[in-house]
């Protein structure tokens, strides 16, 4: 059935990237850019609309049975950001004696291309969902170099991850940057590592295993880790 939840999740992500008023200005320009190019408007028009609105009604349509990424949109808002600007500076848009609304709309704006870009260095700054992932990865790094150093662990194990982003994000900041895995070393699928995990050079090593409350392990306490390996024991 249909799940309005993902849905409105869906309208939610994308609201947030954009910025309210950006993501109710594209909107606005959709209806506007619809009518125009009905009544056999510009062929530059059509272009663009020709290039966003597809992508757009089908993922819209997606997020009412499945889940949708918050970054697979991001294509069609290139040519639809254009049109925005020409219907803006046309006063197609909004109307040239706005003043205030136009000032608005560019301060909503400007307000949320700074917050997203000093989040990675201030978290203070309250964000939520899959977003609030941007720091932490250096300390969690540290953590786990740190374990694989301590006293008694002979052979350094290597790491995997519940999810792409964290083995990804864990490679980069791990010193000297080894090679991660993901839950294929659980026989999971895990996206491009399914075409690059090799498992025989893991075979008899020691491991950690990493995830998250925002992608936690979904298979905890089922026995799937004791069939891999023949210890399990919980780490902070």
């Amino acid at each position: 059935g249909l799940k309005w939840d993902e849905f409105i999740g869906f309208l939610g992500s994308q609201m947030g990237i954009l910025s309210p008023l950006v993501f109710g200005g594209m909107v606005w320009t959709l209806v506007k850019g619809i009518k125009r190019v009905w009544r056999k408007g510009p062929w530059p028009e059509t272009l663009l609309m020709s290039i966003s609105l597809p992508m757009i009604v089908f993922f819209t349509l997606a997020a009412t049975v499945t889940w949708v990424k918050i970054n697979w949109l991001i294509p069609a808002y290139p040519p639809l950001l254009l049109l925005m600007t020409a219907y803006f500076q046309q006063g197609i848009l909004i109307r040239k004696g706005a003043e205030t609304l136009k000032g608005l709309f560019w301060s909503t704006a400007a307000l949320f291309f700074i917050l997203l870009h000093l989040a990675p260095f201030l978290p203070q700054i309250p964000l939520s969902g899959s977003a609030d992932t941007l720091t932490g990865w250096r300390e969690l790094a540290a953590h786990l170099e740190k374990i694989q150093k301590s006293p008694g662990v002979l052979n350094r194990p290597f790491v995997f991850a519940w999810g792409h982003k964290t083995a990804s994000e864990l490679q980069f900041y791990l010193p000297g940057q080894p090679e991660t895995y993901t839950q294929t070393v659980l026989g999971k699928k895990a996206l491009a590592y399914d075409y690059w995990f090799d498992p025989r050079p893991l075979q008899g090593r020691d491991a950690l295993f990493v995830w998250s409350e925002l992608d936690p392990f979904p298979d905890e306490g089922s026995g799937v880790l004791e069939r891999f390996f023949e210890k399990v024991q919980p780490l902070e």
